[in-house]
């Protein structure tokens, strides 16, 4: 079986630049077989067809909290009640 793993950091990897208000480095990962993975990815590149129109969106958590870029969406009750739902 074919497993794949995702891995993202949060905060300095350098551990040099910390920030005073948020001196933390997270780093975590998920793994998941390629059954599992196709699942995941069919099931966001419905979420985002559905509110987009297209594949190409990026969820970063930044955007999605800031209600920015292609999340400005969000400002929206109806739309972010929606997704809630997704």
């Amino acid at each position: 079986m074919r497993y794949f793993i995702f891995i993202d950091e949060s905060g300095d990897h350098g551990l040099k630049n910390l920030d005073p208000s948020f001196p933390n480095f997270g780093l975590c990962g998920v793994i998941m077989s390629k059954e599992q993975y196709e699942a995941v990815k069919e099931d966001f590149n419905s979420i985002k067809t559905h509110f987009w129109g297209d594949k190409k969106v990026i969820f970063h958590s930044r955007d999605i909290r800031k209600c920015d870029k292609e999340f400005k969406i969000l400002l929206n009750n109806d739309v972010k009640a929606e997704i809630k739902q997704c």
